[in-house]
């Protein structure tokens, strides 16, 4: 039995009655001397219960593996177009705008959306942008309309490489809502680009490279 529905990108996500998990195990009669299983079982908010706090050291820009269930923050004050570099480890950089002309064919405009997956890791998924000629193709197209479709559900993204673009998985079973670090856009941005990750000028090893100098 499937625990997903897929969603074609560029349709409009269909609607799909969620399945709530019990938040304990039913109960059941204690073994003599012992104890019943429901009297262990989390609920599922225990980390609340218990009064953890999510704290946010690392801050990956990734996309999620097919495998993840992801959410998008929905407010546009946890999201940025900027100027982006990669380099041949995958490794991404951000690119200051005023040396922006040094690398103009070759960066990248990118969307950042602020993301999380099921486990409460909070990352920054990069979706390309148009370029100034306005030309766009459908892995970027989908992949925003994807992460659209995250700000309201838990849901896999996943790519179909055979026809060029992303599709929704939408879990059926209740996630529950995402707990967003209390950390500002500006914050999460400076983590994800420290040790380095921010270009912002021409002495930057990454331009040296690029310029023959290193």
């Amino acid at each position: 039995m499937s625990l997903s529905k897929t969603t074609t990108i560029n349709t409009a996500p269909a609607a799909a009655e969620s399945l709530r998990l019990p938040t304990a195990a039913p109960a059941q009669k204690p073994a003599a001397g012992g104890f019943s299983m429901s009297e262990l079982a989390l609920t599922q908010d225990f980390d609340t219960a218990i009064g953890l706090e999510t704290r946010v050291h690392t801050v990956a820009v990734k996309k999620p593996t097919k495998t993840t269930y992801v959410r998008v923050h929905d407010s546009p004050n946890f999201r940025m177009a900027l100027a982006t570099l990669v380099d041949e480890m995958g490794v991404m950089y951000a690119v200051h705008p005023k040396i922006l002309y040094a690398v103009a064919d070759e960066a990248k405009a990118t969307m950042l959306y602020t993301a999380m997956d099921d486990a409460g890791n909070v990352f920054l998924l990069p979706v390309g942008l148009p370029g100034s000629d306005g030309s766009t193709n459908a892995w970027w197209q989908s992949g925003h309309a994807a992460a659209a479709i995250a700000q309201k559900e838990w849901v896999r993204i996943v790519a179909v490489k055979t026809a060029g673009h992303y599709v929704t998985k939408t879990a059926v079973v209740d996630k529950g809502k995402p707990k967003w670090p209390e950390k500002s856009f500006e914050e999460l941005l400076n983590m994800a680009f420290a040790d380095g990750r921010l270009i912002d000028s021409m002495d930057h090893p990454f331009m040296r490279k690029l310029n023959g100098e290193a």
